[in-house]
């Protein structure tokens, strides 16, 4: 993936939501997002739960959650700030997305955006029509 920029929470949910995930399995996923829960939500920063804490939460592996953090790491939707080496240590992380899936996200608002405006509700004459039916 290209390069990686901080991005805000739901940010980050609505460029995941829109993403394929096909080399990830659902248990991966779903220890991704429960990360990602933690982040500051404006910032997408200070995400440190370790990974037990991870699994306990998603009923998951502690192998499984590492293994998809590295993952999602390496396919750039997170930073990691401080790597936490041994036992009882956690790494620190923030959000980030790669750039291909906020365009994705940004494509989808624009079309979104565009098709709202091009539908109208209500024609401009509705209330003569009305009021010529009663």
């Amino acid at each position: 993936m290209s390069a990686r920029s901080p991005v805000g929470r739901e940010a980050w949910l609505a460029a995941w939501h829109v993403a394929p995930h096909g080399h990830q399995t659902p248990a991966e996923q779903a220890s991704i997002i429960a990360l990602a829960l933690y982040a500051d939500p404006a910032t997408g920063q200070w995400i440190w739960p370790s990974q037990a804490t991870i699994a306990a939460q998603t009923g998951l592996s502690v192998s499984t959650v590492g293994r998809a953090i590295r993952q999602a790491v390496r396919d750039g939707w997170f930073i990691e700030v401080l790597s936490g080496r041994g036992r009882c240590s956690t790494s620190h992380y923030r959000l980030a997305s790669p750039s291909a899936s906020l365009a994705d996200v940004q494509d989808s608002v624009r079309s979104a955006a565009a098709e709202a405006s091009a539908v109208q509700l209500m024609p401009d004459n509705f209330q003569d029509r009305t009021r010529s039916i009663v």
